[in-house]
């Protein structure tokens, strides 16, 4: 299978969890667990995607904004091998390293449902933007 199905597989789970996810950060003590979210996503990610994606001892690049290995929920010491890249449907040319799924809210970014956007970051410039996620394909590629 493609990462590309794994990847939306990730999609479809963080939407579906939602609800739940929700009543726990509702109760949620932040001040004993301020990276719950994030733990809980990367988790997910690492079993989801990477373990699927991947052969046995490749490590992806963390889910999400910091892209340094101590952001893993595990393995926190073991090199990175591979990314995820997005590119353009129908499109060559540009390649963006994805980041994590966004929606937008009145032109305000939230990491909540309907995660219709894709947060990605341009691999020659480093620039930040959002892409509708019904606009790009995913990709693995080997860090170098």
């Amino acid at each position: 299978m493609s990462v590309d199905y794994f990847i939306m597989s990730f999609h479809r789970f963080l939407i579906d969890c939602w609800p739940s996810i929700s009543l726990v950060l509702e109760r949620l003590d932040w001040e004993k667990a301020p990276y719950f979210l994030e733990n809980w996503m990367q988790a997910n990610w690492e079993l989801i995607v990477e373990e699927q994606a991947l052969e046995s001892g490749e490590l992806l690049a963390p889910y999400g904004y910091n892209s340094s290995v101590g952001c893993r929920y595990t393995r926190k010491d073991a090199k990175l091998t591979h990314e995820i890249i997005c590119k353009k449907k129908g499109k060559s040319g540009f390649k963006y390293k994805f980041l994590c799924f966004v929606s937008i809210d009145n032109g305000v970014f939230r990491i909540e449902p309907p995660f219709d956007f894709v947060d990605v970051e341009h691999v020659e410039t480093g620039d930040r933007l959002s892409l509708a996620i019904d606009e790009v394909e995913f990709f693995v590629e080997k860090l170098t």
